[in-house]
């Protein structure tokens, strides 16, 4: 029998992973499929450039900006399905508690991340370096964070500094 490869070992024992990847990937596919077909040219567009930087094996930050009701979400919901219908772990957060209830399978970025209440240039995420937490966002694939410019502009230095850490980049 051949050895189990260490990714294989974590993406079984870690509770986190386990969560993230317990959906039906028909139905995600179906809800896809049914998304995709109803995004406008504009959607399509910031979908399409997603995707193919993600199918190009490069790493991407794309900011989609669109006042309520324009169809922020349902763009988010459309990667989100089509991600996971692939088996991919999707982590969707957004700055506030209301909008996490529209996204799918959202949370907060301040629970997810274990950002400080109060962030300041010394601050850092709650979560070591070598937790199942850790390991879950190097296993992720995408994450879609709604409603970004809410937060003050430290916020995202601690998130980046400490995704720097736990990804050795």
């Amino acid at each position: 029998m051949p050895v189990p490869s260490i990714e294989a070992a974590v993406y079984a024992t870690n509770r986190l992973i386990i969560n993230e990847l317990d959906y039906d990937t028909t139905l995600k596919t179906s809800r896809f499929e049914s998304f995709v077909r109803g995004l406008n040219s504009d959607q399509y567009h910031a979908y399409r450039s997603a995707l193919d930087t993600h199918n190009r094996g490069e790493g991407g930050l794309f900011f989609v900006y669109g006042s309520g009701g324009t169809g922020n979400i349902y763009l988010w919901s459309t990667l989100i399905s089509k991600f996971q219908s692939e088996k991919h772990i999707v982590l969707a957060v957004a700055s506030s508690g209301i909008v996490v209830l529209l996204l799918l399978e959202g949370k907060t970025a301040l629970s997810l991340f274990k950002i400080p209440l109060q962030s300041d240039e010394m601050s850092v995420c709650y979560f070591d370096k070598k937790s199942e937490r850790a390991d879950l966002i190097r296993a992720t694939t995408l994450i879609v964070w709604d409603e970004a410019p809410m937060m003050n502009r430290l916020t995202f230095k601690v998130v980046d500094r400490h995704l720097q850490d736990i990804c050795d980049n």
